[in-house]
């Protein structure tokens, strides 16, 4: 579940949308940066884990 605490119980495992940044994104990846659950819209890095903030973007591999 990815996303889950047990701080913040959320179920973030169905509807799940991988999101590929643009080409010409600084942090630009060729497959899924992030994952966005499509009922909460909920982001989660795909290499971080962390709940990304409205405007932030998962870096490149986890870190710059």
């Amino acid at each position: 579940m990815y996303g889950w605490t047990k701080e913040n119980k959320l179920r973030f495992g169905e509807n799940v949308v991988g999101i590929q940044y643009e080409y010409n994104h600084e942090d630009h990846y060729d497959g899924v940066s992030e994952w966005q659950c499509g009922p909460c819209k909920c982001r989660v890095g795909r290499w971080t884990n962390q709940i990304l903030e409205p405007g932030k973007a998962e870096p490149r591999f986890g870190g710059k």
